[in-house]
């Protein structure tokens, strides 16, 4: 079924113009509008706001480990590496389960969901499921390596999340 999946959202041979500008503009800018974002936040952000971004590192730290070990013990390899499907954009062959890219718009999402911020909680959320569509149009992810991420950025963020926030007095509003 993932490779059904796979192949039916793949870029194919002739991919439209449009829809490989879109796929690229998702994978490869939206990451640095994120960090854009972050930095001008942390600068000009509340107390609260800088908070929930150090949240967010931290989880995003932690699904970082958890992604290198997935990779390092439970080697997936990337759809281009198999000769699958076609790949219009290049990368490295390291593992291709989770999908980091995903994973860390998730937390994102997920982060500043918890913490209320439904408006921006969303648009990451949107932004995530962009994020996915793309890495697998690009040929880069199959579909279980972006439900994975998800799953993963969920359960980090969240775990994270009731480690970190209980204890600020900001959980008292």
């Amino acid at each position: 079924m993932n490779l059904t999946i796979f192949l039916a959202l793949n870029a194919g041979s002739s991919p439209s113009p449009a829809a490989v500008a879109l796929a690229l503009f998702f994978s490869k800018y939206v990451p640095y509008c994120l960090m854009a974002y972050c930095a001008v936040a942390f600068l000009f952000g509340g107390k609260e706001l800088r908070f929930t971004l150090l949240i967010t590192l931290v989880a995003a730290s932690v699904a970082a480990a958890v992604s290198w070990l997935i990779g390092h013990y439970a080697y997936v390899p990337r759809p281009f590496v198999e000769a699958v499907g076609h790949a219009l954009l290049t990368h490295k062959d390291n593992a291709s389960f989770p999908s980091n890219h995903t994973m860390f718009m998730v937390i994102f999402a997920t982060t500043f969901l918890m913490d209320k911020q439904r408006k921006i909680g969303l648009l990451f959320s949107i932004l995530a499921l962009c994020i996915g569509w793309s890495r697998v149009f690009l040929g880069l992810h199959y579909p279980a390596d972006i439900v994975g991420a998800v799953v993963i950025g969920m359960i980090v963020s969240l775990l994270v999340w009731m480690l970190l926030r209980p204890r600020t007095p900001h959980s008292a509003r």
